[in-house]
């Protein structure tokens, strides 16, 4: 049993995607007319897909942990939160990268002097500033 609501979505032979969760009580849900918001229940996700043929799978995690199913508080490997936490840490230094290279659009890669003779209300100086410090936390405070 899992800790928390885990998504998933349903891909229905016919193309269509349904969106669904799994509650921690092993009961499950299915948005299944989402123009109305009619949903059908089951006692667990396989009960569930018994009335779906043919239908497919998707859990929410299955890129973050490659397939596997999620890891409950209890069972969770070191080797699984390392993998994770490398992850995490890939996607703040790309993102750290992004809000540097904004802020150099926003100010010209004049981080300091912009020529406008006023940088402490300088709009673009004030964005690249800002958007150079959200970087830096980003990367641990490394600039």
């Amino acid at each position: 049993m899992t800790a928390f609501t885990r998504g998933f979505r349903l891909h229905l032979a016919d193309g269509q995607v349904l969106d669904g969760a799994e509650f921690p009580s092993g009961r499950a849900a299915l948005v299944d007319d989402p123009e109305f918001g009619f949903v059908t229940g089951a006692v667990s996700v396989e009960e569930l897909l018994l009335g779906y043929h043919g239908a497919r799978i998707e859990w929410d995690d299955e890129a973050l942990l490659e397939g596997k199913p999620r890891p409950t508080a209890d069972s969770i490997t070191s080797d699984q939160l390392d993998a994770l936490l490398l992850k995490a840490a890939r996607a703040d230094s790309t993102w750290a990268t992004a809000l540097r290279e904004a802020a150099t659009v926003a100010d010209g890669g004049r981080e300091n002097d912009c020529g406008c003779g006023g940088c402490d209300t300088c709009a673009q100086h004030r964005i690249g500033l800002e958007l150079r410090r959200r970087a830096d936390e980003r990367d641990g405070g490394r600039p």
